[in-house]
């Protein structure tokens, strides 16, 4: 069979056969190609003499308002995506360099890593409408429509990870929910729909939209209305931008019990994108339950036009205040509308002393599970709150990175609503919430007076999906020192802050009680205060007991935790202190190897004047050393040195940090030296109401490119997030507005006009065609980067960077593994194409930053590959 490649503007470079009938009809470089619908009936002949026949078209006629993806080809996975920083897959790799072949049945792509040819097979939807087979489980579905005419059509899609619209990369949404609405354009003629499958099956449809610019009800996040309490109340509403234009000075308007509002918004929406909104509703709720009939519309400005939605109806519901409801808040990561669950304290409860505030328990759901249907589970009580944050989604993030963020956001808001007591917060959980309670317990142990993890398991390297190197390498050892926040086990000291009481059915099919056990086991060598209580004959849910289980409630309320200065003794653990930096009155504020475990047991006498004790890897300390009789000055004796010191000018705490011969009293630190409010990782650029900025000074492709991606992340982010991400050109990103947010940028130094301004004097530049860490340069189109780097002007704020050299270093920086939890990210990752095809082995620099954001105190492994000396 004769390759050639052609390329254009607004798609990936592919090869192709010669046939006429194989080729995009989207690129200018095409030939003319056969009628819509006609069918290739000639056979084909790869190299070996093995037959293959073209792909199947689905038609889109003129008229068509819908059309099913009901056929293609599909092809088994060659790679590893799970949990990896830098995944393989062989068919990604051959878009990047340009020797993938049109997807034709019978075609050979490669071999697995069991030597096993995968070659494209002809697959069908059932009467359901799902394609279900075993190559869709991390593998690529291949779709071919054949349009009569160049129109927009809404893609509803579920079942796939990411797809491809002749080469623009989309957001995925892999479980089954049908969510997805993307707005793709159609060319007259050919379109390729490339789907990476995840979980075994796949059903989608192309739609056509009832207006240039409408909300969807698919997957908003709306409260519930607690009868008799004032408004505003927060909603997620899905705008679907269908049109070529940028959505600006976007209104809400609304009509809910006859009365009409409206809400200005400070955000816009992209062309070709689907964006939830954040929309404050001054709405008061009845004095009675029922519902609440509500309509709700969106004017904007589209370039020189005014355009207005189409009403969407919607019912709200006004609930009894002491029923189980659902709330919602504003979360600061990304100025988003999340949701919780809310069990009331029953009315009439009795507290220990009077004036007594109630307890709060934190209740973390399983997979698939829904918050408010997680509060449902529990009965109410009478002396505590309990409340179920989301998780940010059903699935989300396992109750890591943005999923233990939300249940914090959670917990804050809730003490806030009920004027709960700090020394009696609980946290427990089913399931992947066992997971989480085991997790954010030993994560942030100053929080609780006890836990109870029910069905769970301690970290994905116990319980499978982790990343485990065999004979790693200096570089994946670094990957792997980038995932120590999720090695649960290795801060399993810090359950010493507070009782454990563990749950499990001993039948349990889906989370092995032997996940149990071994905690029991290890918790058995050190803890003084845990219970173990494993059901007979129970499998994973054996009904609301299961969580709701009288034995563990009696557990919580018999502890309280203990005034923090009243603690002589700390033993604390943590991997960064970005993640968790307090205990007691002990915070470690910077590490000397990022991410290594930094410990410290330290004890005070009983006047507070003095304290002694070890550390390990800990740069720099504070000890808040408030109690009764303490005096202004505190004698410390630890790690064999001697030091006086005194609270700083304007400061509760002592400081200390530790130099090449020792410690040193020391004042409060410099806040552009890395810390608890900012220490990296690149996941942590994504917070603090981030947006996202890709470039437009490169040619038509290139910036299409940049789009394209920062697009792909902002439904990345809204599939596992819940999240609204607003995207924009760097024409339009203005610092003052957006200020003390971080932003994520798009292209390179050559190509987006925000990079230099957000980037002064970054140890890492990505220009085109070449990039430089620190004193070493590459060179190549093929290379890609993610990199973190403090906000210029902002105390907290972080500019992250998805950079690309050309074309084939953007299609490696696609995955977006970022947002998949137990993937660990260190400060910089430099990479090529060569990633997606050998994994590890194309990674040219990975590592941390010093303490002072330089390369040059920085941990990094070199893998140099091609670079210029």
């Amino acid at each position: 069979m004769t390759i050639r490649a052609i390329a254009c503007a607004a798609c990936v470079l592919v090869t192709l056969p010669t046939a006429p009938s194989a080729v995009h009809s989207g690129c200018s470089l095409a030939p003319d190609r056969r009628a819509a619908g006609e069918t290739e009936t000639q056979p084909l002949w790869a190299a070996g003499g093995v037959q293959v026949k073209p792909a199947p078209a689905l038609v889109l006629t003129a008229v068509a308002r819908e059309l099913a993806l009901s056929e293609g080809l599909a092809v088994g996975p060659i790679g590893a995506l799970m949990r990896y920083a830098a995944p393989s897959d062989l068919l990604a790799w051959q878009l990047a360099t340009g020797t993938m072949a049109v997807p034709l049945d019978g075609l050979v792509v490669g071999t697995n890593d069991r030597g096993q040819p995968q070659s494209w097979a002809r697959v069908a939807a059932g009467a359901d409408g799902w394609i279900q087979n075993q190559a869709l489980s991390g593998g690529y579905l291949s779709v071919i429509v054949d349009s009569a005419q160049p129109r927009v059509m809404i893609l509803e899609a579920s079942g796939y990870y990411v797809a491809r619209v002749n080469g623009h990369p989309r957001g995925g949404e892999k479980y089954g929910s049908d969510w997805v609405r993307h707005p793709v354009p159609l060319v007259k003629g050919r379109n390729e729909f490339l789907f990476k499958g995840e979980r075994g099956r796949f059903r989608g449809r192309l739609v056509e939209p009832p207006a240039p610019v409408f909300f969807t009800d698919a997957d908003m996040t709306l409260p519930d209305l607690a009868a008799g309490e004032k408004g505003p109340y927060w909603a997620g509403l899905r705008l679907v931008n269908a049109s070529r234009e940028r959505l600006e000075k976007i209104e809400i308007l609304f009509i809910a019990n006859g009365r009409a509002g409206r809400a200005a918004l400070d955000v816009s929406v992209a062309p070709f994108m689907t964006q939830k909104l954040a929309g404050p509703l001054a709405i008061d709720a009845p004095a009675a339950e029922g519902a609440v009939p509500t309509e709700i519309r969106a004017r904007a400005r589209a370039g020189r036009r005014v355009v207005e939605t189409p009403p969407l109806k919607v019912e709200l519901k006004a609930v009894a205040p002491g029923s189980h409801h659902s709330r919602t808040f504003l979360s600061a990561i990304d100025l988003s509308v999340q949701t919780f669950g809310v069990v009331p304290r029953t009315d009439g409860g009795t507290m220990d002393r009077p004036g007594a505030k109630p307890a709060l328990v934190l209740s973390l759901h399983g997979a698939g599970v829904e918050a408010i249907g997680q509060a449902r589970a529990y009965k109410p009580k009478d002396w505590a709150w309990i409340v179920a944050p989301a998780n940010r989604r059903p699935y989300g993030f396992d109750w890591e990175d943005w999923g233990r963020l939300d249940a914090l956001e959670v917990l804050a808001e809730a003490s806030r609503l009920f004027g709960t007591d700090p020394a009696r917060t609980y946290l427990t959980g089913h399931s992947m919430g066992g997971h989480g309670t085991w997790q954010i317990g030993a994560t942030l142990p100053g929080l609780w007076a006890a836990i109870a993890p029910s069905a769970g398991w301690p970290s994905f390297s116990s319980y499978g999906g982790g990343v485990v190197y065999k004979d790693p390498s200096p570089v994946e050892q670094m990957l792997a020192r980038a995932n120590h926040p999720s090695e649960t086990t290795n801060l399993a000291r810090n359950y010493l802050h507070f009782g454990v009481y563990i749950l499990h059915g001993d039948q349990d099919d889906n989370v092995p009680v032997a996940q149990a056990r071994a905690m029991r086991e290890l918790l058995g060598t050190f803890h003084p205060d845990f219970s173990y209580y494993e059901r007979p004959g129970a499998g994973h849910w054996w009904g609301n007991e299961c969580v709701d289980w009288p034995p563990l409630f009696e557990f919580l309320k018999e502890r309280a935790r203990p005034d923090d200065a009243a603690v002589r003794k700390v033993e604390f653990v943590t991997a960064n202190p970005g993640i968790s930096s307090r205990s007691r009155w002990v915070e470690i504020l910077a590490q000397a190897h990022a991410l290594e475990y930094s410990k410290v047991v330290l004890e005070k006498d009983e006047a507070g004047t003095a304290v002694s004790g070890t550390t390990e890897n800990v740069l720099r300390l504070a000890l808040d050393l408030k109690a009764p009789g303490g005096g202004s000055k505190v004698m410390v004796e630890i790690d064999g040195s001697k030091v006086e010191a005194s609270p700083a000018p304007g400061a509760d705490q002592v400081f200390l940090e530790r130099s090449e011969t020792g410690w040193r009293a020391a004042g409060p630190p410099d806040p552009g030296l890395k810390g608890p409010h900012r220490s990296g990782g690149f996941k942590d650029a994504f917070r603090h109401g981030f947006v996202l900025v890709y470039g437009t000074l490169g040619d038509a492709a290139e910036d299409a490119r940049a789009f394209d991606k920062a697009r792909f992340d902002a439904e990345m982010f809204w599939v596992r997030g819940n999240s609204g991400v607003e995207v924009l050109p760097d024409t339009a990103f203005d610092p003052a507005k957006y200020k003390d947010r971080s932003v994520i940028l798009y292209g390179n130094a050559d190509t987006n006009a925000a990079w230099l301004k957000l980037l002064p004097g970054s140890p890492v530049e990505i220009r085109n065609g070449w990039a430089r860490a620190g004193g070493k340069k590459f060179i190549g189109a093929d290379l890609a980067a993610y990199f973190v780097r403090p906000r210029p002007g902002s105390a907290f704020a972080s500019v992250g960077a998805v950079g690309w050299t050309g074309r084939a270093g953007w299609v490696a920086a696609s995955p977006g593994q970022y947002f998949v939890s137990g993937a660990g990210f260190p400060d910089v990752l430099l990479f090529s194409a060569e990633t997606l095809r050998s994994g590890t082995d194309g990674i040219r620099a990975v590592g941390w930053f010093g303490d002072d954001w330089s390369i040059d105190k920085g941990d990094i492994v070199w893998n140099e590959g091609r670079r210029l000396p």
